[in-house]
């Protein structure tokens, strides 16, 4: 198992093949990013460019790029039993990631918000979401 927040150092024992297989336990949803040409200030409305959704998650993230590079990967995590739940699970499967040990959860998954403005994103929200329940449960501790 390779535990790090690096994905350079990831991508090189891959590359070395010094990882024969990589066990991800990390969060996994689907992203909603609000274009945006400017934050609002307080009490201001703004119009949106554009809304988008894209596969998240910073291990979904590290787990297909390990799984790219010919790792053998599998995923620890939780997702909601809603179609973002389905999505997600799906992705990482069309990316030749073991999903078996993906829980499906009935209570609300997590929905990351990206603010988005043309030079980048500059605010990320979340609410805590399955993989952190089931992490915290796990190992006895409380979620934050």
């Amino acid at each position: 198992i390779v535990f790090t927040d690096d994905p350079t150092l990831l991508e090189e024992r891959v590359i070395k093949k010094e990882a024969k297989k990589i066990v991800v336990l990390g969060s996994l949803n689907v992203d909603t990013i609000q274009h945006l040409n400017k934050l609002p200030e307080r009490g201001e409305t703004i119009h949106l460019n554009g809304l988008t959704s894209a596969p998240g998650g910073k291990g979904a993230n590290q787990a297909v790029a390990a799984a790219r590079q010919g790792a053998d990967v599998s995923f620890i995590g939780a997702v909601g039993n809603d179609a973002n739940g389905r999505f997600m699970k799906q992705t990482l499967s069309d990316n030749k990631i073991d999903v078996s040990h993906i829980v499906t959860k009935k209570s609300q998954p997590v929905r990351p918000i990206l603010c988005s403005k043309p030079m980048g994103i500059i605010r990320f929200l979340f609410m805590v979401g399955q993989t952190c329940r089931l992490v915290s449960k796990m190992f006895g501790l409380q979620a934050v």
